[in-house]
């Protein structure tokens, strides 16, 4: 009896060691923001956005040289100036300073809601692509890269490269004209 015992420890042994070291291999990690930042499509929706906000920030700059031309106006006029023109200047100033400012805080409100749709509709893309290369290996699972709750990930099960490759096959770079 502990003879069959033994043997059936042993032979549960020999067969859960394999299925353990199959089940490592089951499990990929990936990089989504590596993926932003080297597929195709990912440098395209960066590029999109740098572009948004530099025009962003275009606008921002006009209206500051607009309100220190302003200043400067009252400054030179300085005391050649009738009470009721020094006035309407200062009056300008201010109004000119206050759109500037509700101008700041709207360009970063739709700055923040670009970013975040672009990135909303880019990781769902993106997912599409980790769930064709998980089938396409076989995992049963895939973990975020660097996120909460792994610690240590070892580069054979890492699939970032190949969901960059699956990115850049569905959505080729652009040529540039």
């Amino acid at each position: 009896m502990k003879t069959l015992l033994l043997v059936s420890v042993f032979a549960a042994g020999i067969i859960a060691v394999p299925a353990a070291a199959q089940a490592q291999k089951k499990i990929g990690v990936v990089s989504v923001d590596d993926v932003l930042l080297k597929s195709h499509r990912g440098k395209q929706v960066v590029a999109q956005l740098n572009q948004f906000g530099k025009r962003e920030r275009a606008k921002l700059v006009k209206m500051e040289k607009e309100v220190a031309a302003s200043k400067k106006r009252l400054v030179n006029a300085g005391a050649g100036l009738s009470s009721q023109k020094r006035r309407s200047l200062i009056l300008e100033q201010e109004r000119q300073r206050r759109l500037l400012r509700l101008a700041r805080e709207g360009a970063t409100r739709d700055f923040r809601r670009r970013t975040e749709t672009v990135r909303r509709t880019f990781n769902a893309r993106v997912l599409q692509m980790i769930h064709s290369v998980a089938k396409r290996k076989g995992l049963l699972l895939v973990l975020k890269r660097g996120g909460d709750g792994v610690y240590y990930a070892a580069p054979s099960i890492d699939i970032t490269k190949e969901v960059i490759r699956a990115m850049n096959r569905a959505y080729p770079a652009r040529k540039r004209k």
